[in-house]
């Protein structure tokens, strides 16, 4: 039998990341009006820096609004974090409106532009891993469900008493009496890890289990 893994798109984590962009709405605001505070400038470094800050928090907007717009659970490659990234331009040229106006530079300021540019560029590989922690596994030994990298549990085929489902859960009840249970409703594509749970349950003769060549009526109930 060969291994297969469905990696879990859990519906709290989208909702999540997208609060944390319309948050990032503050710092375009926070700039617009930095940069409408200075007009008119009264020398060429002023109206560059007021140009600078005002595409920032363009640039910033759209990235926002692109993001809020995408289509939750979107099969796609994750790229670069431009939301972060304008993010960080719209900090460093915050930072750097402290020392035209006559101030210091806003160590703090700069510490979180760098790191908020750093979090953007790493967003491919951050994905990746957030979305490896989250799982249900199966292959000859049995089953594996994680929720994250804490939480989580593994059964052995020869544990398995049964295993039912229905549009909210997968109960799965061992040998010793105990039952394990893994909540669909959190995850968008849990009727696919539910169907290939029981598909493979169904090839072992575990009860409980729809018949092997029909495994779309559990993804169709669950999803």
């Amino acid at each position: 039998m060969e291994p297969v893994t469905v990696l879990l798109d859990d519906r709290r984590a989208a909702l999540a990341q997208r609060a944390e962009t319309a948050t990032q709405a503050g710092a375009a605001l926070s700039l617009v009006s930095a940069a409408l505070a200075g007009l008119p400038a009264p020398d060429p470094e002023g109206a560059a820096l007021a140009a600078v800050e005002l595409l920032a928090a363009a640039l910033l907007v759209a990235a926002i609004v692109r993001e809020l717009l995408r289509r939750p659970g979107a099969a796609e490659e994750a790229g670069i974090g431009w939301v972060s990234v304008f993010a960080a331009a719209a900090l460093f040229a915050e930072a750097y409106h402290g020392v035209y106006t006559g101030g210091r530079l806003s160590r703090p300021t700069l510490a979180m532009a760098a790191v908020t540019l750093a979090v953007g560029l790493a967003n491919p590989w951050i994905a990746r891993r957030r979305a490896e922690m989250s799982f249900v596994r199966v292959d000859d030994r049995g089953m594996e469900y994680r929720a994250s990298r804490l939480r989580g549990f593994r059964l052995a085929w020869a544990e398995l008493a049964s295993v039912e489902c229905d549009a909210s859960r997968i109960t799965l009840r061992t040998t010793a009496g105990a039952t394990r249970r893994v909540r669909l409703g959190r995850y968008r594509n849990g009727g696919e890890a539910a169907a290939l749970l029981l598909e493979r349950a169904a090839l072992r003769g575990i009860p409980g289990a729809p018949p092997a060549e029909d495994p779309g009526r559990v993804d169709r109930a669950a999803g």
